[in-house]
């Protein structure tokens, strides 16, 4: 299925700003601090990437909440569940996930990139390649009000993912449509993929496979591996730890705690 990646509402009532802050945490139950983001003051999620704050613009109060990940997924279903109205949604990002190797035919940077370089030359696009053999096409700019990115996102294996960022009265079309039960999410991916300059591509992405490796990438753990350095980092920090007058009680309470889970 398609998932919403990003969302973003802003709205002038008080009365929004406390229902986003009720659904934040009740939904995301991590501990939350103070932050500012832009100019906005007010509270984020400690480890789930959520805020909800204020700010005064044109001398009046103004409310935005922001939520990214996959917690945007279940953030903006539970929002459409209790029909909140009166926001504007000014950003919304739609995605798809696919695992790289498992495509018929699996697009390179280049070939992505070409295909709108020979296509649709007067688009502004752009290729970032990183030295661990991840890359991303962007097609648009970060002041468009559609951006489209293409990359590669490392997991248990190497997937690849295509995301819309919509901005501005296409994000608050797209919204509403979902709100008014128009079209569903995937409705709105496949419009937008079809639409694409490099859809010939990417004709994949399109259908129930796509959906359900969508649903699979973004519930993937950690990888077995990076849990085992973390462990070993960790023996090695409190041995150094240990040895330490002032920090070995402390230690030594991690260690009669750790005895007492083996019980």
């Amino acid at each position: 299925m398609a998932q919403v990646d990003y969302i973003r509402f802003t709205s002038p009532l008080l009365q929004a700003k406390i229902e986003w802050l009720d659904a934040a945490k009740r939904l995301f139950t991590s501990e939350s601090k103070h932050a500012k983001v832009m100019q906005f003051e007010g509270v984020r999620g400690r480890d789930v990437p959520w805020f909800v704050g204020s700010a005064e613009m044109q001398y009046k109060p103004y409310h935005l909440v922001q939520v990214s990940g996959r917690y945007a997924d279940v953030f903006i279903d539970d929002i459409l569940a209790q029909g909140l109205s009166m926001v504007n949604c000014t950003r919304i990002d739609f995605q798809r996930t696919q695992p790289y190797h498992d495509l018929d035919y699996s697009p390179t940077c280049d070939d992505l990139f070409d295909a709108v370089e020979e296509g649709s030359p007067d688009t502004y696009h752009s290729k970032i390649v990183g030295s661990d053999k991840t890359w991303t096409v962007y097609i648009g700019k970060r002041s468009s009000r559609k951006l489209t990115r293409i990359y590669i996102k490392l997991l248990d294996a190497p997937y690849l993912r295509v995301e819309f960022e919509l901005k501005q009265e296409l994000a608050m079309a797209a919204f509403h449509n979902l709100a008014e039960g128009r079209m569903t999410k995937d409705d709105l991916f496949d419009v937008l993929l079809r639409e694409s300059e490099v859809y010939d591509l990417l004709t994949r992405f399109i259908g129930p496979g796509a959906k359900e490796a969508t649903l699979t990438a973004s519930k993937k753990p950690a990888r077995m591996e990076n849990r085992i350095k973390w462990i070993q980092g960790l023996s090695t920090t409190l041995e150094r730890f240990y040895n330490d007058h002032d920090l070995q009680p402390y230690v030594l309470n991690l260690i009669e705690f750790l005895e007492y889970l083996k019980k």
